[in-house]
């Protein structure tokens, strides 16, 4: 008997040891992140004083506020504010307007903002696509097609999609073609998030999900987490009582976060040239989706 309890012992100490060494690991690659991440917003800002904008956008009651709110949790390092009341059920209100959340620097002094978040409208998952008012969203405009006060000009979009609606049968599956070509016509590069990975994993292979919808929008920059969410039961306007803390929810978050950097800084750098290289050309063009839309147009031809 004696000898059965210290051989669990032993097991049961490798165990840890196992547990403690990957939790290690992850806590290393998070911060590593974390570095990397601050590192592409100073090379950012030493280009621009505006921080990024990244437009968030899906369909309704798929994750898209309770993405945002996740963003802030882990980019604030634990402390992160509730900006919007997500709850795990279906909200009563939807948005009507494009909202804008500016997300505080909390890895480098400098810039004081790390990037600016835009929260859209809602859309159904219905077959036909309300393609005018999807333009509106990704432009930042009102449901008039003019321009929103104080709200910046989206330069990088992600789409927020349930994993059990994006799978082949899904009721988001069909209008995901038209939806990255919408992005697209406007000039924007995109990540596509699935949420509700816990879900996706009883029904298909999360891989092979990703697989899928990466071919059906022709994106490899599909990510698959599962969004903090706040309690239900707290009143707190400001607090956030959240589930633990997943590491791999974070490490998809700054690789999510990461990659739209990446797409940003090179719609700049794009910019940039196309108006030092070509300014008799480029007088005319208005909006700086047009000059992308334009120089795409050019170098297809």
């Amino acid at each position: 008997m004696n000898i059965i309890i210290r051989l669990a012992a032993t097991v049961g100490g490798a165990a840890a040891a196992i547990f403690a060494y990957k939790t290690i690991i992850s806590n290393w690659v998070v911060e590593e992140q974390y570095k990397q991440l601050g590192d592409a917003a100073a090379k950012i800002s030493a280009t621009s004083k505006h921080p990024p904008t990244i437009l968030v956008m899906g369909f309704e009651n798929h994750g898209r506020s309770s993405f945002i709110n996740t963003v802030f949790k882990v980019l604030y390092k634990e402390s992160g504010p509730l900006v919007m009341r997500a709850e795990t059920g279906p909200s009563k209100k939807t948005t009507t307007t494009t909202r804008v959340f500016r997300v505080k620097n909390k890895l480098l002094r400098y810039p004081k903002y790390l990037m600016s978040l835009l929260d859209t409208p809602t859309f159904s998952e219905s077959d036909t696509l309300d393609e005018e008012k999807l333009r509106t969203i990704l432009r930042g405009e009102s449901s008039w097609g003019l321009k929103q006060k104080g709200v910046p000009v989206p330069e990088c979009v992600v789409l927020v999609v349930r994993s059990d609606a994006a799978g082949v049968g899904g009721p988001a599956y069909q209008v995901l073609p038209n939806l990255a070509r919408l992005i697209r016509e406007e000039g924007l590069q995109f990540v596509v998030v699935l949420t509700h990975k816990k879900e996706a994993r009883k029904e298909v292979d999360v891989q092979e999900l990703i697989r899928q919808v990466a071919v059906r929008v022709g994106t490899d920059s599909v990510k698959c987490i599962d969004n903090y969410v706040a309690d239900g039961n707290s009143r707190a306007p400001r607090s956030y009582v959240m589930l633990g803390v997943n590491l791999d929810t974070h490490i998809q978050t700054l690789n999510i976060v990461r990659q739209c950097f990446e797409y940003v800084k090179r719609r700049r750098q794009l910019y940039k040239s196309l108006s030092s290289g070509n300014m008799r050309r480029t007088k005319s063009l208005s909006s700086l989706h047009e000059l992308e839309t334009s120089y795409l147009s050019s170098t297809s031809d």
